[in-house]
């Protein structure tokens, strides 16, 4: 599935929402005025890795992914993007539902205002490499 939807489902199941609901991959629609949106940017890449105890190199995947909260209440955008950061920060050593194994997640854009959108609803991104192997 790739990591958009892998990391959106993950969200849901850290309770910071629900996938389809207010948490979206590769989208952001009008409404819900309060919801996520994960996306990736760039294009994945393949490299060769030796885990933790790994006795051969195993092949695994870079991809970069882009977190974007909108909420009509500045203060409120601020606080879940915070949450997402400490969720996402510390995460690896999950399997996603497609079987692609995360390896492990990195801050490559500490969360920040992206923009106001046309309705006043402020947006706040935050951007990640994930390193997993996949499930295919």
């Amino acid at each position: 599935m790739g990591a958009a939807i892998d990391i959106a489902n993950y969200l849901g199941t850290q309770g910071l929402g629900t996938a389809g609901t207010d948490i979206f991959a590769h989208r952001t629609p009008n409404s819900p005025n309060a919801m996520m949106s994960v996306y990736t940017f760039g294009s994945p890449m393949a490299f060769k890795s030796h885990g933790k105890g790994a006795t051969k190199a195993v092949w695994a995947i870079k991809e970069n992914i882009q977190v974007q909260y909108r909420h009509k209440k500045r203060a409120s955008a601020v606080t879940k993007m915070r949450t997402v950061f400490e969720k996402l920060e510390s995460a690896g050593g999950f399997t996603a539902t497609d079987g692609n194994e995360y390896l492990y997640i990195e801050c490559t854009r500490f969360p920040g205002q992206l923009r106001v959108d046309e309705n006043d609803r402020t947006i706040f991104f935050a951007e990640f490499r994930c390193v997993y192997r996949s499930g295919l």
